[in-house]
């Protein structure tokens, strides 16, 4: 139950009156009357005790909704435990202290509530009116919690195979529906989905709605099997069928005979021993090692991974047809860090399973608690969380959770979600669309301002605001080379004819020469 639960407008289940209402009077020399009367016109039923022993049997006979504490003019050492030891017994039980009005300021009342072993404390004498307001609202709350038990219980009681797996976002609910789809067929499905978001979980869903659900569920964690010994262990062996082997044995496979066989980590398989399960998958018959007699399987296989297996197919560590054989009906696995409010939900719901299996007890989680818990990406999924809230029921002082309570393993930036104001993002979203359009336009602003849909002046604004240099952002394109078409060749003249003009040019010249002579001038 989370305080905001608790604030929450939801339909509240009436409380049978009158209310039973617990009162231990530490100190004896005080007169109970006095409570006695305060309380005699409202319809409460006072059970007044003085020790913790008889305050253990009227809890069990009369199941109040709080208990009244009066500790006299002092709170001891002796009083502080018996307030412990009486939480620890009934970790629900609301305790309101009545002290005295010396005592409001006290170390030892603060310590009461920093312990969070009291819900409220009132002045004495008692005001009537205000304590039956404070009894009011912790009915409210039983209700709540009554009407939230009472659902968990109908849940379970009507739909016992989904019980594995809790959740409400989409995301799971998709993975629900197709565990109810898939139950009501005999063919191989593979889980996929990241380290500890509950594939095994929803494999022993599936086998508890199926056919098989009166056989035997056996899983097999194919990467914690020795190379040496796996296909021992899958298909069993004859006697003297190696060293050592005195008697017979009965293999993995052959012990899910009418039930589920469930491979874990299907994708570590060493790829000697996935020849012969693609022949089980194939003809449902196996072989022990050292045997030549045929054995019929029937059996429902079902197989999980957290690595991709078409890449180990590329790399040649699984093989092919043995991942459409298993790959006939999938469920994908959501992380946690996609589930939404899912967070809040399974926290809560181990959280009670925690306190009354170590006997603290704990209310709920803080506000503060809630919202790391939202925040964080939890990269072990499920399993990280569970050892979380166990942790920190453990740790925990008071009985609400504290964010200090919950220490994660990985605590880095990466790892945590952390949201940016509206204005950062707007600025970031802008900032990143131009540079992408100047990087596609080659640094044309004209071009990159127009598909941007803004004019050249406000695109040149915004590059002097996020100061963007558009020359740095060009893609440089790649060089053409230039193609010269090849000339025509040129017909080469042949050697005689080329002696014959070069004759004939010196003779021409010869004769502009004697033409210049003075002795034919006179001629």
């Amino acid at each position: 139950m989370t305080q905001t639960a608790a604030r929450s407008g939801a339909t509240v289940l009436p409380v049978s009156r009158p209310y039973s209402v617990l009162s231990v009077h530490f100190d004896k020399s005080k007169d109970p009357a006095a409570l006695h009367q305060a309380l005699e016109v409202t319809q409460i039923r006072l059970a007044a005790c003085d020790s913790v022993e008889q305050a253990r049997q009227i809890i069990d006979r009369l199941r109040p909704i709080a208990g009244l504490l009066y500790y006299g003019p002092r709170i001891d050492a002796a009083a502080i435990q018996a307030t412990a030891s009486l939480m620890e017994f009934a970790p629900r039980l609301r305790l309101i202290a009545l002290v005295d009005a010396d005592l409001t300021s006290s170390a030892e009342l603060a310590t009461l509530v920093a312990k969070g072993l009291i819900h409220d404390f009132h002045r004495l004498p008692v005001c009537s009116e205000r304590l039956m307001f404070s009894l009011g609202h912790i009915a409210g709350l039983v209700a709540l919690e009554n009407s939230d038990l009472r659902a968990d219980l109908l849940i379970a009681a009507t739909d016992q195979s989904d019980a594995h797996v809790v959740g409400a976002s989409p995301p799971i609910a998709r993975v629900f529906q197709q565990i109810r789809k898939f139950a009501e067929v005999d063919a191989p499905v593979l889980v996929t989905g990241e380290t500890g978001t509950g594939k095994e979980l929803a494999a022993r869903a599936i086998h508890d709605r199926s056919a098989f659900r009166k056989g035997p569920f056996v899983s097999i964690n194919c990467a914690g099997l020795p190379t040496s010994i796996i296909e021992s262990e899958l298909f069993g062996y004859e006697r003297g069928a190696f060293t050592g082997a005195i008697k017979q044995k009965i293999g993995r496979i052959e012990a899910a005979r009418g039930g589920t066989l469930f491979l874990d980590e299907i994708g570590d398989l060493p790829i000697e021993v996935q020849g012969h399960l693609l022949r089980f998958l194939q003809e449902k018959t196996i072989e022990r090692l050292g045997g030549t007699k045929s054995i019929t399987v029937d059996t429902r296989v079902i197989a999980a991974t957290n690595v991709s297996l078409e890449a180990a197919i590329k790399t040649g560590r699984f093989r092919e047809d043995l991942y459409y054989r298993l790959n006939v009906l999938t469920i994908d696995m959501p992380p946690l860090r996609d589930r939404g409010d899912d967070v809040q939900l399974l926290a809560t719901y181990f959280l009670r399973k925690f306190s009354s299996e170590l006997k603290l007890p704990k209310l709920g989680f803080h506000d503060s608690a809630l919202e790391k818990m939202q925040r964080y990406r939890w990269p072990g999924n499920v399993r990280e969380l569970i050892s979380s809230v166990r942790r920190a029921v453990v740790i925990g002082e008071g009985r609400w959770l504290m964010a200090a309570d919950l220490t994660f393993s990985e605590s880095t930036k990466a790892e945590r979600v952390a949201l940016p104001d509206l204005a950062t993002a707007r600025q970031q979203l802008e900032e990143k669309l131009m540079r992408d359009a100047l990087r596609i336009n080659s640094g044309n602003i004209k071009r990159a301002a127009k598909e941007l849909g803004v004019s050249r002046v406000t695109f040149y604004r915004l590059m002097e605001k996020y100061r963007i240099q558009p020359d740095a952002l060009a893609v440089p394109r790649p060089a053409v080379p230039r193609i010269v078409p090849p000339r025509p060749p040129v017909p080469r003249p042949s050697l005689h004819k080329g002696k014959r003009g070069a004759l004939a040019r010196r003779r021409a010249r010869d004769d502009s020469e004697d033409s210049d002579l003075p002795g034919d001038a006179g001629a």
